[in-house]
């Protein structure tokens, strides 16, 4: 294994291990406190703590246990505890990649390039099943979109794909009355 982090890592691969040791002068582990976090997201929760070593907090999470970890993007928070005291440290995000290795197949594209896959498909009368039922964001299937609307709900998927990838930008254009 290699050496731990010193920080948070901003992503982690389920069933890989990983390890990281905090230092937080202001909640020294050698005085009796201890860090946790939380993950959670729409499909899972995970949490943690930490152990003393010194001064510093180390967490390890041996790969058997990340590799039950559901993939995707985790809001966290940290807490510092010492006691009947507890104070937020961290907030932020993290995600986890799914592990490759165990995949038999994996589409990594972002939902929008899902749906605007099955969006031209159904446009141009050649989408299959699956683009049929895919989902938009407003809950409501493609196949139950008339013409008009799946050419719309295209356009406005396009945009959002390319503001994901900082491509649009909105110009507003001043205007004077006299």
């Amino acid at each position: 294994m290699t050496a731990p982090l010193t920080a948070l890592p901003a992503s982690i691969t389920a069933g890989d291990s990983i390890a990281w040791t905090l230092t937080r002068d202001d909640y020294p582990a050698a005085a009796g406190w201890t860090l946790s976090f939380v993950f959670i997201n729409g499909a899972a929760k995970i949490a943690m703590a930490s152990t003393a070593v010194g001064d510093r907090h180390a967490i390890a999470i041996e790969a058997a246990t990340t590799a039950l970890y559901t993939p995707g993007k985790y809001t966290y928070a940290g807490f510092a505890a010492n006691g009947t005291v507890r104070h937020t440290i961290e907030r932020g995000s993290m995600d986890v990649l799914p592990n490759l290795a165990v995949q038999s197949t994996y589409d990594g594209r972002a939902w929008y390039d899902k749906a605007i896959e099955a969006l031209e498909a159904a446009i141009a009368r050649r989408a299959d099943k699956t683009q049929m039922s895919q989902v938009l964001p407003n809950g409501v299937q493609v196949q139950h979109l008339p013409l008009r609307d799946q050419i719309e709900a295209l356009r406005q998927l396009k945009q959002i794909r390319a503001a994901a990838a900082g491509k649009w930008k909105k110009t507003i254009t001043p205007r004077f009355k006299n």
